[in-house]
């Protein structure tokens, strides 16, 4: 499986999430979209179709579980995790972005991310927005 398909497979993202009690970016990795305990759960799990007459809305959603032991376990969510009706704390918010940062095209150092995150703080006390575009465009933009 692609990194591309696998961000948008319910049964893999669902897999993760109950695996490692969280879906992050570097569970997008090869590695780890190669390991056997994501498959063997995605592979139990099952899309069903409810009223929503649009199939390619992110909510609301519905998750049930059923356990081995006969328990069933349910979960309404209304609004996705990071979506205006569910916002992020700062501090996940900010998890979020330092390991995206640190794992896109152009990887960015801890020290890097700490200064944008700094920069970004302080936006509207910028005197100059060459500051912002010289220190974190990196080279993706020619001279």
């Amino acid at each position: 499986m692609i990194p591309s398909y696998a961000r948008l497979c319910l049964p893999y993202v669902t897999a993760t999430a109950l695996l490692c009690d969280d879906v992050r970016v570097t569970d997008f990795d090869p590695a780890a979209i190669a390991e056997p305990a994501r498959h063997d759960l995605a592979a139990r799990i099952r899309i069903v179709k409810d009223q929503n007459p649009t199939v390619n809305v992110l909510a609301p959603q519905r998750v049930e579980v059923s356990l081995r032991d006969g328990t069933e376990l349910v979960i309404d969510l209304p609004a996705v995790l990071g979506a205006p009706d569910r916002p992020l704390c700062r501090e996940r918010h900010l998890e979020k972005f330092r390991c995206a940062a640190a794992s896109g095209l152009h990887p960015m150092s801890s020290t890097q991310i700490a200064q944008l995150i700094t920069l970004v703080d302080d936006l509207e006390h910028l005197n100059e927005v060459r500051t912002f575009v010289d220190g974190f465009c990196f080279d993706l933009v020619p001279s």
